[in-house]
């Protein structure tokens, strides 16, 4: 396998992956309230942006990794917020809007410290 297959999961390969729907839509996976950016005219009475967890699977022997999960931080984590299982990342992160693809992304997001270098 090359490095890129090999290679583990770092912030920067989380930042900027889209989170919920077009239009700027998005709710946590646990308790299903609506996240924000806090900047967007439906959020006037939420004026700062969430902050997330983001779990994250790689598919085996490759470099291809997806989101699985988004909650809130009120909701935490999935599990005990660690990554235990080889090809599991969990993340956190701040939701911000991208115009480009016309919906959330991730934004600074901070691999839990047992991912770091890690496969």
């Amino acid at each position: 396998m090359s490095d890129r297959e090999t290679a583990a999961l770092t912030p920067a390969m989380l930042s900027g992956t889209p989170v919920g729907e077009a239009g700027g839509f998005a709710a946590c996976d646990s308790c299903n309230r609506t996240l924000t950016d806090g900047q967007r005219e439906h959020d006037l009475n939420d004026r700062e942006a969430d902050t997330v967890y983001a779990y994250a699977t790689c598919a085996p022997g490759t470099n291809k990794w997806s989101l699985c999960w988004v909650s809130c931080e009120e909701c935490g984590p999935p599990g005990d917020g660690e990554a235990d299982e080889p090809g599991e990342a969990v993340a956190k992160a701040t939701l911000a809007f991208d115009a480009r693809i016309d919906g959330f992304t991730l934004a600074d997001p901070e691999l839990s410290r047992q991912m770091e270098g890690k496969p």
